[in-house]
């Protein structure tokens, strides 16, 4: 059984920012996103990590704070029909290295104060917020602003998911050994 085209959890935010645009989304210090704005950026991630890695379902590690970059590359990936990997920047850097060996994602957008500390094997790195809070791309080969920026106006290439597809995997705690990766459907 697919689900139909508009039933995936993304589709309720993308609804509501077409529907209301100038609502605000967030606020993050100076900063205010209108809905569009922000749905606006996820569809250029979404195009953007469609572009980096064209498979669906590849997986995406995110290892960030909560910040704008971080809820923008989260909500790009789940538009991309991509499997998000959340990846909690508090964990020790053996097993943060752990997770990423064990999910073996082919994109890992990180804050810059976060990818040295972990090992991301094959994967393309892409750096969301830079160190120090700053809102402006620092270096490196990719950056989520320079990426938003290059895909800005393009849509995804929308994926035909089944409730049984992987839209995450997320680790347990630990607290009985090592955290475990569980997988969540989209049902």
């Amino acid at each position: 059984m697919k689900i139909p085209a508009m039933d995936l959890p993304i589709d309720h935010f993308l609804r509501a920012a077409a529907k209301a645009p100038d609502r605000i989304a967030i606020k993050d210090g100076d900063l205010t996103l209108t809905q569009g704005d922000l749905a606006a950026r996820v569809n250029a991630v979404a195009a953007a990590l469609q572009d980096i890695d064209p498979t669906p379902q590849s997986r995406v590690g995110i290892c960030g704070y909560n910040t704008v970059e971080h809820l923008t590359a989260f909500l790009g990936t789940l538009a991309a029909g991509k499997t998000w990997v959340p990846l909690n920047p508090r964990n020790g850097e053996e097993e943060l290295s752990r997770m990423v060996e064990v999910t073996a994602p082919s994109i890992i957008v990180a804050d810059a104060d976060c990818m040295d500390r972990f090992d991301p094997g094959a994967a393309t790195m892409v750096r969301g917020r830079p160190t120090g809070g700053s809102q402006h791309a620092c270096g490196g080969d990719l950056n989520l602003a320079a990426l938003m920026s290059d895909f800005a106006g393009r849509t995804p290439k929308r994926h035909d998911l089944a409730p049984d597809d992987v839209q995450a995997i997320k680790f347990t705690g630990g607290s009985s050994g090592r955290p475990k990766g569980v997988q969540q459907t989209y049902r």
